[in-house]
C-alpha cells in the first residue's frame, strides 16, 4: 500500500464514521466497556486477594526478632535475661508451618 492509498482508504473510513456517529459510538463502546470491565475486575481480585506474606502475619503474627543460623552471643546482644521466645518452624519443603507453638525462656 502506498500512502495515497492509506490517505484514501482513511478519509472513507472518517466520512462513514462522521455520517454513522450512533453506529460509530456503539461500536467503540463495546469494545471498551468488556475491557474496562476486564481490568476493574482483576483490580478488585488483586486488592481482595491476601498475599501469602499477609496470610502467614494473619495466621501466626508479626515477628519481633528473625533470626536463622545465629550463635548464642549474637542472640544474648538482642534478648536480655529473663526473656522470652515464643516461635514455631516452617516446613520450607512443605510450604506449611508447624502449627505449634514452643516457649524457651532466656537465663
Amino acid at each position: 500500500m502506498t500512502g495515497s492509498s492509506v490517505s484514501a482508504l482513511a478519509l472513507v473510513a472518517r466520512r462513514d464514521i462522521w455520517r454513522h456517529r450512533l453506529r460509530s459510538a456503539l461500536v467503540v463502546s463495546l469494545i471498551a466497556l468488556p475491557v474496562a470491565a476486564m481490568v476493574a475486575g482483576i483490580v478488585l481480585y488483586r486488592t481482595t486477594t491476601p498475599s501469602d506474606e499477609r496470610s502467614t502475619t494473619a495466621q501466626m503474627g508479626r515477628a519481633d526478632l528473625m533470626a536463622s543460623n545465629a550463635t548464642r552471643a549474637d542472640l544474648e546482644r538482642y534478648l536480655p535475661a529473663g526473656s522470652r521466645v515464643v516461635f514455631t518452624f516452617y516446613w520450607t519443603e512443605e510450604k506449611r508451618w508447624e502449627g505449634t507453638n514452643f516457649e524457651v525462656c532466656v537465663e
